[in-house]
């Protein structure tokens, strides 16, 4: 029989349905990941002792009690530069690999060891800053091969829980990239001010925590096994993937993975400079 003489499948529930707080859930991991990622642009400018003239790397300034929970650093402008763009490092080198062991094993461990590994690594960036610089690219750079485990994983999720009508599903997940640099800019100010820059990268460190545990606990990679889903989404989303054309889903899923690949990165380089300039700016001012 062909697809065309095929039957549409059933509606099942919209916005309260599983899938969408899957969705939700993909969403905020890309909002705490792209945090991670632009948050220590922000913070870099109290961090960074740009008073002193720069002599040894990695020699804290003892300026009254704030430097207790805001620890500076005589970094250069080219250790700065290394520090912040160690994170694009990661995002190279894991691209392929992980589309292709998101097609072998399963996506839930792949996912789950991704985000358990960025949040331990952003809890170890504020020590490793005071141990040296070397400590602190490597970690930053190993966090960004996690973060992109987790961008380039997780399209493969959708092969079998998205109906191929749906595309809000990946346009709610996609759009934490674009939330999450918005909540550094509105937060990291208030956070360094009172409680100190270490705390920035704790607190989103414990919110990815937060993030892998809901994940262990809620996503099956496959709708047939999951057993919170109902009898009537499970067979939506079962027989909509059906009748689509393997070819046709194929491609579309190679598109998804550029485009939500692509979306990061853009989302980043703008939120990179866009902070950059707006500390800068506001820690000449305070001066």
């Amino acid at each position: 029989m062909q697809m065309d003489n095929q039957l549409p499948p059933k509606k099942a529930p919209g916005f309260c349905s599983f899938r969408y707080g899957l969705s939700f859930l993909l969403h905020c991991c890309n909002v705490t990941r792209m945090a991670q990622c632009t948050c220590l642009n922000l913070t870099m400018v109290v961090m960074v002792n740009s008073t002193d003239p720069h002599g040894l790397p990695n020699t804290s300034t003892k300026k009254l009690l704030d430097n207790i929970k805001n620890p500076v650093y005589n970094w250069g402008p080219d250790i700065q530069g290394i520090i912040l763009s160690s994170t694009f490092y990661g995002f190279v080198i894991i691209q392929v690999p992980i589309g292709y062991f998101s097609r072998i094993y399963f996506v839930k461990k792949i996912i789950g060891f991704a985000l358990c590994l960025s949040s331990v690594l952003s809890l170890l960036i504020p020590p490793a800053a005071g141990i040296g610089e070397v400590w602190l690219i490597a970690c930053r750079t190993v966090q960004a091969v996690a973060q992109g485990i987790v961008g380039t994983a997780q399209s493969e999720i959708y092969v079998k829980w998205a109906p191929p009508l749906e595309g809000r599903l990946t346009s709610m997940s996609a759009s934490g990239f674009l939330l999450g640099p918005f909540i550094v800019l509105v937060v990291t100010g208030v956070i360094c001010e009172s409680l100190g820059w270490p705390m920035v990268l704790y607190i989103f460190g414990a919110c990815d925590c937060a993030l892998c545990l809901l994940w262990l606990f809620l996503f099956y990679d496959d709708p047939k096994d999951h057993p919170c889903i109902s009898i009537s989404e499970k067979e939506y989303i079962t027989s909509s993937l059906v009748q689509q054309d393997p070819e046709s889903a194929w491609f579309k899923i190679f598109i998804l993975k550029a485009a939500i690949n692509v979306i990061g990165l853009i989302f980043y380089l703008i939120a990179e400079a866009e902070i950059q300039d707006w500390a800068k700016e506001k820690h000449h001012t305070h001066l």
